[in-house]
């Protein structure tokens, strides 16, 4: 006779006995499994093999700047265009008229689309304003602008009739570059330019400007020649030059004209994860005065600061190549100005690491690098910030200095005396902690520049309240 037929309960039982042996080898199976795969990760990861370059490097370029403009465009706190006061006062703080050099003090800052111009004693005298959102309510060339309280006015140049040209840049946006407009004295648009234009600009005798800009490259559908190195995803920098009335009349790629000159090695030590290589920071037009005590310097050629590098370089427009370069005691610079007397003049952020801050003034001679005078602020008063900042060698031979992360303007002596201070009134209170905009950067004319009727606004328009 058959043995009967197990029950359903007791087949169950059966089939789980059964199985009971094969349970802990498919742990093990499927562990194995995903140790395999973090292990390929991690080592696709640390030695950029396939398919980093690929995939994953795009995807963490992309999630970084996602995240960066979540973080930096939901509270303007979280931008670098606010920091915390060091100082309790406002507006004018110093002031000694027998050492100043007399003018009207033109700056940008950081809380609004605006330029203003003050006097000795601070009062402002003029002012133009366009925000970025009544200029381009639509903008072609970006595609998810940042809230208006996170765009401003970087930098703007003054003509003696009124004409002001203004760059717009973001806060929490890459690129950040935002665009250029020139204006009137009453602010009314004569011309602008929908392009990613960022950080500085300088306009020629012919009312032509040399500026910059900025766009994502492919590295991989337009890779640059000689410098195979460098990752998939890069933020290229161009040299523009534009015309008069607002035309792009050149386009010079200075990942292209570094890589194509004998100054490639400047890219060498570009990690491949690195895109933002170049961060260019300004653009200076060679004077007749300067390329005079320098052979490898003509008039008309443009010198650029890379930051990412903690270099110089010329760059000559008509061969649209890098003529000469250097990396000399400065890190992090900002706005070299060439002096009359061969040298140049910038703004090393990080590069003092004695008493007196992070930061200072160099004058040095390019050809050696020798310092032929520095300012570094004191104990008591130290120079610092982090990024931005300018300065201006004065007819009288003080420097007026943007100290931008203080929102500070000062003119200093060449003995490193503080004969005039200006703080930014922009203030921006919130839960008892308020914080001070940033200063993008300011210059001295001359009292008899300004050729046009002056309104003479109160300072208080000066203040803002934020968003």
């Amino acid at each position: 006779m058959s043995a009967p037929e197990p029950n359903s309960i007791e087949k169950q039982r059966v089939e789980r006995v059964s199985d009971a042996p094969r349970r802990p080898a498919m742990f093990v199976v499927f562990t194995s499994v995903a140790v395999v795969f973090f292990l390929l990760g991690s080592a696709v990861a640390e030695f950029r093999c396939f398919p980093y370059s690929m995939w994953l490097q795009p995807a963490f370029t992309a999630a970084r700047a996602v995240h960066r403009q979540i973080a930096t465009s939901s509270s303007l706190r979280e931008t670098d265009l606010w920091h915390a006061p060091r100082f309790e006062q406002r507006g004018v703080t110093r002031y000694e008229p027998d050492k100043c050099f007399d003018g009207l003090t033109l700056y940008t800052s950081g809380h609004d689309c605006a330029a203003f111009l003050v006097d000795m004693n601070g009062q402002l005298q003029h002012s133009w304003r366009l925000p970025f959102h009544t200029l381009w309510d639509n903008p072609p060339h970006v595609e998810r602008a940042v809230p208006p309280a996170f765009v401003h006015w970087r930098r703007a140049h003054l003509f003696p009739n009124g004409d002001l040209i203004a760059m717009y840049e973001a806060a929490g946006d890459t690129p950040w570059g935002y665009g250029l407009v020139k204006v009137d004295r009453q602010s009314n648009v004569i011309w602008s330019l929908a392009d990613h234009i960022h950080h500085d600009l300088v306009v020629r005798p012919d009312g032509s400007v040399i500026t910059l800009a900025h766009d994502w490259r492919n590295g991989d559908a337009t890779p640059v020649a000689g410098a195979e190195h460098l990752g998939r995803v890069l933020l290229d920098d161009y040299v523009l030059v534009v015309s008069a009335d607002g035309e792009v009349a050149q386009r010079v790629s200075l990942l292209d004209a570094i890589a194509g000159s004998d100054y490639a090695d400047l890219l060498t030590t570009v990690a491949e994860e690195e895109w933002d290589l170049l961060h260019t920071n300004t653009v200076e037009l060679i004077t007749p005065e300067f390329a005079a005590h320098h052979d490898f310097a003509k008039a008309g050629q443009v010198m650029v600061s890379l930051r990412s590098r903690n270099a110089l370089a010329i760059l000559d427009l008509q061969s649209e190549q890098i003529v000469w370069a250097s990396c000399g005691p400065y890190r992090a610079q900002h706005d070299p100005d060439v002096l009359p007397n061969g040298n140049v003049l910038l703004f090393d952020n990080h590069g003092n690491a004695g008493p007196g801050g992070p930061s200072r003034i160099l004058e040095l001679d390019p050809a050696s690098q020798a310092i032929r005078w520095s300012y570094a602020g004191s104990e008591s008063e130290p120079l610092f910030s982090l990024v931005r900042s300018t300065q201006q060698l004065l007819p009288n031979d003080n420097v007026l200095i943007t100290e931008s992360d203080a929102g500070r303007i000062l003119e200093v002596s060449r003995s490193g005396e503080i004969c005039w201070e200006f703080c930014n009134p922009a203030i921006l209170p919130d839960d008892g902690a308020p914080s001070i905009a940033i200063v993008c950067g300011a210059i001295r004319l001359p009292a008899d520049y300004v050729q046009f009727p002056l309104d003479g606004v109160h300072n208080s328009a000066l203040v803002s309240r934020g968003p």
